[in-house]
């Protein structure tokens, strides 16, 4: 038998879902990394958390989780997080 070796190749592929949930560092490269699920997953358990949407209307304002728990933190209103 012989021996096989296998060379390291990219692949590409088009990311399907929605644009929410995907690393922000695939928009600035257009490649998936290991921690692109990682990524992914903490948006879905801070939503889980918060009990808020990706996109959450604050004050008649479409804001994004990220940018609305950073507003939070910024105002002591840690509480309003979980």
């Amino acid at each position: 038998m012989g021996n096989i070796t296998m060379s390291k190749t990219q692949i590409s592929t088009k990311v399907k879902g929605s644009f929410r949930y995907f690393d922000p560092d695939y928009y600035r490269c257009q490649q998936l990394i290991e921690k692109s699920d990682v990524d992914s997953f903490s948006v879905v358990l801070c939503e889980v958390l918060c009990g808020r949407s990706t996109v959450t209307i604050v004050d008649n304002d479409r804001v994004g989780l990220a940018r609305w728990a950073k507003r939070c933190h910024r105002n002591g209103k840690l509480d309003q997080i979980v």
